[in-house]
């Protein structure tokens, strides 16, 4: 045998072993049922056999103890991971582990842990990078407050290898037959189309990911997530402003009635009802709890921002329609409309991001939901198209209003223009999608293609375009 068959061997005797001392506990069994004990005993027995040294090694924090390395990268180092999360041993008393000590017990436990292991890998080479994610998924991640000290470096200073990326690699040993299908199957006349404002929004992002998402159906599974992910929360937020508009109807009565801290938690009530019949399971009331004490608190402050505009009427609170641009039919639901001065109305769509405006004088707006929804809108002359900016801490509105009208943090111009423009930029988009357009063009690939899941579809990376470009 060689060594590692020698070593696999020898595991395996202290597997067995451990299995034979277990008849104490256990007693008479079938085949079955040792074949099934055996089978748990060897999956929870780690084993690696050792092996030569190699000039680069992956190790974790514990392996790497004591070791001393010519260059050193420690990943990972965000402020969820590093220090760790505390996670004492269920079966014994809390107040015994701490005082023995017992790892992952406190998070004083692992604060002093991780401090202690930060300063031995500090000291374990004279050439070290330290690094962190700064996103998963949509989620902004921040980098470890054990490792702040450190002095920043820019990608410029870090040393790069002159070898061939494995992209690069790729395409040089390939052998190219170019065939170029970027249009697939026209939709038809009177086809109606799913998605409503992704479908403008992803043929302006990228054609080839609105192809694949909603006309072949193609999008990533939801992974389960404890509690409510963002959209969920997000969900509880816009119904729970629904519910308080559906009774304080105009800025007369919110800026009159002294019972509006009531309105509030019983909107919010009803609103968390809601939710959970559409779940089909109650939360967990303590959670329940929480959740509704962080919506009264943002609806609560919202109110206080709306004070501050001119009178107005909400004339639906939440409101769907069916709508068509440039021969695509679809529906839109628009989170509110209010009612100015009785004649003219202002759209407003809540947002729990921090949505942006800029892009909408583009030929491809990346959040083309304000400009679709006035272009489609035609019950009244719009006075305004607004985002609802609901982040805690940076409630603001944001968007477009007409002429003389003011609504604190919108910015003025001539609607019945923009929205001439806007609707030439959706119809020629329209046409697009409708055509089968689906060319792999991400508007700007880096930022495009982040939250994207498709590009072990597109194989966008392997671009030339794509791989010439710097990383944000």
């Amino acid at each position: 045998m060689n060594s590692g068959e020698y070593q696999a061997g020898e595991a395996w005797k202290k597997t067995l072993s451990r299995f034979a001392g277990t008849d104490f506990l256990t007693g008479e069994m079938s085949a079955a049922e040792a074949l099934s004990l055996l089978t748990r005993i060897a999956g929870g027995s780690d084993f690696q056999p050792e092996s030569p040294d190699a000039p680069v090694q992956v190790l974790g924090t514990l392996e790497a103890t004591g070791l001393h390395f010519d260059h050193l990268w420690v990943t990972g180092l965000t402020d969820e991971s590093w220090p760790g999360s505390p996670s004492p041993d269920p079966f014994l008393p809390i107040h015994l582990q701490r005082e023995a000590g017992v790892p992952r017990c406190s998070p004083e436990r692992e604060l002093a842990f991780a401090k202690l292991v930060t300063g031995r890998m500090l000291a374990s080479s004279p050439d070290i990078v330290l690094s962190h994610p700064t996103h998963e998924g949509d989620r902004e991640l921040s980098l470890s407050p054990l490792i702040r000290s450190v002095a920043k470096a820019a990608p410029a200073d870090l040393p790069a290898a002159d070898n061939a990326t494995c992209a690069d690699a790729i395409q040089e040993a390939r052998a190219v037959e170019r065939i170029v299908d970027e249009v697939g199957p026209a939709l038809g006349e009177e086809a109606w189309q799913r998605g409503g404002a992704k479908v403008f929004q992803y043929q302006a992002a990228c054609p080839f990911r609105a192809f694949v998402e909603l006309r072949l159906g193609a999008e990533e599974l939801e992974v389960p997530a404890p509690g409510l992910d963002a959209r969920q929360r997000g969900t509880l937020l816009h119904s729970a402003l629904e519910e308080f508009w559906m009774e304080i109807r105009t800025h007369h009565a919110l800026c009159t009635r002294a019972d509006i801290a009531d309105v509030v938690r019983q909107s919010v009530t009803r609103a968390v009802t809601r939710f959970e019949e559409r779940r089909g399971a109650p939360l967990p009331e303590r959670f329940a709890a929480l959740e509704r004490r962080r919506v009264e608190n943002i609806v609560t402050e919202w109110l206080e921002l709306e004070k501050g505009r001119e009178p107005f009427e909400v004339i639906k609170p939440e409101g769907e329609q069916v709508a068509e641009v440039g021969g695509i039919h679809f529906k839109v639901k628009i989170d509110r409309i209010d009612r100015i001065a009785g004649e003219r109305d202002v759209i407003i769509d809540y947002k729990t991001g921090t949505p942006t405006i800029r892009s909408w004088e583009t030929e491809r707006p990346e959040e083309p939901q304000l400009p679709l929804y006035s272009v489609v809108y035609g019950e009244r002359p719009l006075a305004g198209v607004l985002f609802g900016q609901l982040k805690t801490g940076e409630l603001k509105f944001k968007g477009i209003v007409d002429g003389a009208v003011v609504i604190p943090g919108a910015d003025s111009s001539n609607l019945a223009t923009r929205i001439t423009d806007w609707r030439n930029v959706m119809e020629r988009l329209a046409a697009e999608f409708r055509a089968g357009h689906a060319e792999a063009d991400p508007k700007a690939p880096v930022k495009t293609c982040r939250y994207c899941t498709l590009a072990g579809l597109c194989r966008v990376a392997e671009s030339e375009t794509y791989s010439n470009l710097e990383v944000e």
